[in-house]
Parts: C-alpha cells; structure tokens; sequence
C-alpha cells in the first residue's frame, strides 16, 4: 500500500542513524502515531538505493541520500580487507574524528582566553628519550624473562626473595611506569600533564593501608614485556579472524558460520497462529545461535581455567568422534595461536595506559550555600560523577552556563532550601585539585552586550586582567567535561597579550569569569590536601601494666597517713 503512493518503506534501521537521518534531512521524528500533528518533513535531493557485491560474495545494500547540507553531516565508506580489519579502521576513524573536532573547538576556546602554549621546542626530545628509554627498558625486561625461563629451579633464598618484592624493585617499577606515563598519548588535547599515581609514590607505597591492596594495581600491556611484544596484530594474524560470508558457509579458522535459518527467510505476512509458522518458531529457538567457535578460541576466552573431570568420562559405551591428528600436531596449532581480540585483551584486566579509557573524568561534584537551612550541611551532599567526552553525563561549556548559572528560574535541587542559585557554591574536586564556582548579582549589565556571554580572566598573583571578549560559537560548543580537564591538568598554560608579563599558570592561578546580562559566574582552581583512610586494626591489644611491691607499699603508707 505505501509503495503504491510513492512511499519507500526500509526495515532495521537503527535509532541512532534514523537520528543522523533527521538531522542532515531537517526532518521530525516521530515515535507514534498521536505526533501526527505538525510534523518537520525532511527533504533532499536525490535518494537512491543500490546493492554492490563484494569479493568473497556477500552483498552489501546501500542507501544514498543526497544533497543535504554538508554542515550537518557526511558518510564515510570505508572498504577493503575482511570485517575484523574494517571495525578496527572503524574505531580508529571516529576516535580521529572526535580528536579534530574537540582540538577546533579547545583551540578556540583557547584564544578566547588569551592562553599561551608553553614552549615546545625541547619536549620533542624529551619524548624521544622516554621512548628509547621505554623500549630499552622493555628489551631488558624481555632478555630478563628469557633468562629465567632457561635457568633451573630457584633455591630457597631466591624464591623468598622473589616473594618479598625490595625496595628497588618497586623504585624500578616505578620508574617504568614513569617512563611509559610520559611516552604515551592518553588525551586528545595537547600539553596535558598527568602525575603518577599515588600508589605509585613513595608516600602511596609506604602508607598503612597499601598492604591490603592488591601488589599490581595498574596493570598495562605496554608494561609486560612478554605480553607487550607477543600480542602485536600482524598480517600472520589477520587470517585468525578473516571472517567468510556466511551465506557461502564458508569457515574460518576460529569461527564457524551456519546456514540461516528458514524462518529469516520466511515471508513476513504468515499469520501467526499458522501451524508452519509456529513450527518454523520453535524450531529456530531450539537450535540456538548461527555462531559457532572453535575449541582453543574458547580455551582463549576463558583463561587457564581448572578443567573438572566430566561424569561422562570413563565411560566405555560413549563414542566420541575424536579428529585424527596427533598430540604434537594440536600442540603445534595452539602454539601458533595468538589471541589479538579486544576480549581476550580486557576480560580480566583492564589497560590504565589505553587512550580509550581515558576519554572521561571522574569529579566530586558538591553545592552548599552558607546562608541556607541546611548549613554547616550541604545542600547537595558530595557525589562522583563520571562525564565522558561529549558523552554521558557531559554538556556543553555554554549549556552549563545558561541552565545552571545564568537561568533566573534555576533553584536549588534540595527542597529544603529556599536561597538563591547566585547565594550557593558549587565545585567539584578531582585528584589534588578543585574548581569552585561562585556567582554575584551585577548592578546593570554590561552595555552592548546584555544577550552574550563574555569571559576574561584576573591572575591573582600579579594582578592582571585579559581583555574582555564574546564566547565565541566554538568556544561555547566545548565539552564541560573537557573545560574541567584543562583546569585539572593543563596547568602550562601562561597568559598572552598581557601589558606586563605574567609567568603565572592560567588555569591555576587565574580565576575566570563568565558574565551574562547583570550575573557573574566565577571559576577558581584551589589544590586540596588529599588525606589517607585509616582501618583498625582487626586485633585489639591490651598490655597488662604491672606493679612491683613498692608501688602498693608507698600505696598503703598514703592511705595510712
């Protein structure tokens, strides 16, 4: 019926590209029928599909849509080798993509404010020397592990040092993550400074409650030398997981594809109560998954897991079809086996030196005002928040500024305060740092710019202030999340265009404001003092003091007396 009237009807789209759709057509979506209303039609100029075959036989449908304007979005193809190499490609693409577009955004918000980046000149060589001090580092932790690998068993006194971890070697580990720390790019904005972490530290390793934490905490393939050099994907490798098209069942070497079930090619106008339906249904559930793997990509998986005997074992009359091949030549095949998937890689630990994971920040996020019924108590009691990267949990720089400091109908979440946004204060604490936001009541806005936000710093130390300019569009788009960063850890930056010099960190010992129509919000950086947590002891000790004759002889004499 709707192909009759010129309407195409296309089946398992995602939510997220019917999203992409609408957005590059201009067009509404809608979820149900009572949005019949008014709807926003989108519109383009072409629209055509076409079905392409590929070389290993599978066939790939493609729908194009033409014409819409290019600021709001564009289709990348990306094609050539098998499925596994393209979602690598995939991944690395989009995290390039968010890379470009957070650096054009950072990078005007860094004018806005007049920062200076700090000289770069000996850093290039600075990175050069860490990276060939992490791989010679690597190379002798390798030739170490080689050597112990050949050597005999270990005496008595070498197994109790090898238990009792000294003081170097901890400094030497320490070191090694030092060096990796600093060879590895783990953010997308440049000239980020990350410290080692506590644990890691002289005070970290000494302090009372280390004993009870696991001995590796931070865990890193770049830091196993063994791991590091045995898990790097090469051509060899792509052929474990050169994925074939199913509809061929054609097999991999870890992957077995069956044939589709019938019921995926059934006719989709079979009434459901039809009995050859019915039958199609539970046939289909109890046949299970169209995927099957091999053996030794189970035992990959699943780690070297303590293997039961089966109660099947031991039975004589249970035949078992076992492949002809002897134990050398299954020895031979696990021993070229080398698992290079993400799942194999992150199943029990997870990398603290991937890029990947640290496209995110984690703050203690606490508002009180001094003037409310809840004080000394906050009004927001202290709550971590995880923001990702123009993700969850994540807004913009401008957004935040217009809904939670600069929207007069914005009140306290807490019900029992009645006091004003502007009369609260609000910060959030993340490692050795925190930002606290104040906000003031101006007497008349600024003229000339009642309806735009406007933003200049004032160093604290010398004084100065930058000139005061518009949040620029770009500036106003930067991720929250990303300006909270930068006040974490990008304190380099100095400040430009300045009467006298300031050598002063723009990001420490700056504070910022935002000013729109007659309010003021202020940002201020303060280090806090990070104390340890301290446990019982889980046996208590009484120490019986006791008297010798004097002490009851003097005793007695004074009652006495």
């Amino acid at each position: 019926m709707l192909l009759k009237h010129g309407i195409t009807l296309v089946l398992n789209v995602k939510p997220e590209v019917i999203e992409r759709i609408a957005r590059c057509t201009r067009a509404d979506v809608l979820c149900s029928m009572e949005q019949l209303s008014r709807p926003q039609l989108g519109s383009c100029q072409s629209f055509r599909v076409q079905r392409y075959t590929l070389k290993n036989g599978e066939s790939k449908t493609l729908m194009f849509i033409e014409g819409c304007p290019a600021d709001l979005g564009c289709t990348v193809n990306l094609r050539g080798g098998n499925s596994f190499v393209l979602a690598k490609v995939k991944r690395i693409f989009q995290h390039m993509v968010y890379v470009a577009y957070s650096l054009r955004l950072e990078l005007q918000f860094l004018m806005d404010e007049f920062a200076l980046p700090p000289d770069t000149s000996h850093l290039s060589d600075e990175w050069e020397m860490a990276g060939r001090n992490f791989e010679k580092r690597m190379r002798v932790n390798e030739r170490e592990l080689n050597g112990k690998e050949e050597s005999s068993e270990p005496s008595s006194e070498q197994k109790k040092n090898l238990a009792e971890p000294t003081h170097q070697d901890a400094s030497e580990g320490t070191e090694l993550f030092l060096t990796a720390l600093k060879s590895t790019v783990l953010s997308s904005s440049p000239f980020l400074d990350y410290p080692l972490p506590y644990l890691l530290t002289e005070a970290g390793r000494n302090m009372a409650l280390r004993s009870t934490l696991p001995p590796d905490i931070y865990w890193s393939a770049r830091l196993d030398a063994d791991y590091y050099n045995s898990h790097h994907l090469t051509e060899e490798g792509l052929e474990e997981f050169d994925f074939s098209n199913p509809h061929q069942r054609r097999l991999s070497k870890l992957v077995c594809m069956l044939a589709p079930h019938p019921l995926m090619s059934a006719s989709l106008t079979m009434e459901h109560g039809d009995l050859l339906f019915q039958a199609l249904l539970s046939d289909f559930r109890a046949q299970g998954g169209q995927i099957q793997t091999d053996q030794r990509w189970d035992d990959c998986v699943q780690g070297p897991l303590k293997k039961e005997k089966s109660p099947l074992q031991g039975d004589t009359n249970l035949k078992v079809n076992v492949p002809e091949s002897t134990s050398e030549e299954v020895q031979e095949k696990n021993e070229k086996f080398v698992p290079t998937s993400p799942l194999h890689f992150n199943r029990k630990q997870v990398d603290c030196l991937d890029p990947y994971a640290h496209q995110r920040i984690a703050v203690l996020f606490i508002s009180y005002s001094n003037e409310s019924n809840n004080s000394p108590r906050p009004c927001i009691s202290p709550w971590a928040v995880f923001m990702e990267f123009y993700g969850r949990n994540d807004i913009t720089l401008g957004g935040f500024l217009e809904i939670y400091c600069f929207r007069p109908s914005y009140i306290c979440p807490n019900p029992n305060c009645d006091v004003p946004m502007v009369d609260h204060v609000r910060y959030f604490a993340h490692g050795t740092g925190s930002v606290y936001i104040h906000m003031r009541n101006l007497e008349s806005p600024i003229p000339g710019f009642q309806h735009t936000i406007l933003t200049w710093n004032w160093c604290k130390e010398c004084k100065q202030v930058t000139p005061i300019v518009p949040l620029s569009p770009e500036a106003w788009a930067l991720s929250f999340a990303k300006y909270l960063e930068l006040r974490f850890y990008a304190g380099n930056y100095k400040r430009r265009a300045s009467v006298e010099p300031c050598g002063h960190s723009l990001h420490k010992d700056h504070y910022q404001y935002f000013a729109y129509a007659n309010m003021v919000a202020s940002f201020k950086y303060r280090p806090i003092k990070l104390f340890e947590i301290a446990i019982p002891s889980p046996r208590i000790y009484i120490k019986e003091k006791t008297r010798d004759a004097s002490f009851w002889i003097n005793d007695l004499r004074a009652m006495t007396t």
